[in-house]
């Protein structure tokens, strides 16, 4: 079975409220800026997340020797 191919499209992306609870944080100031700028510009390069997501190659090969542990 395959997995659901990735969705790059934000079309479909509906906008959501933010939490009241938002203002409190338990990570400094810089910190949050910090983690908020890599969130846009994960939401901005949406392909580049993609690669990072799946990084592992899919490769078919025979194995040629196995020895058990």
């Amino acid at each position: 079975m395959r997995p659901d191919p990735i969705c790059l499209s934000t079309s479909h992306l509906q906008e959501e409220d933010l939490s009241p609870f938002g203002t409190l944080s338990l990570l400094s100031a810089r910190t949050h800026q910090k983690m908020e700028a890599a969130l846009w510009e994960s939401e901005k390069h949406l392909t580049f997340v993609a690669n990072l997501l799946l990084s592992e190659p899919c490769v078919q090969e025979a194995v040629t020797e196995f020895q058990p542990l």
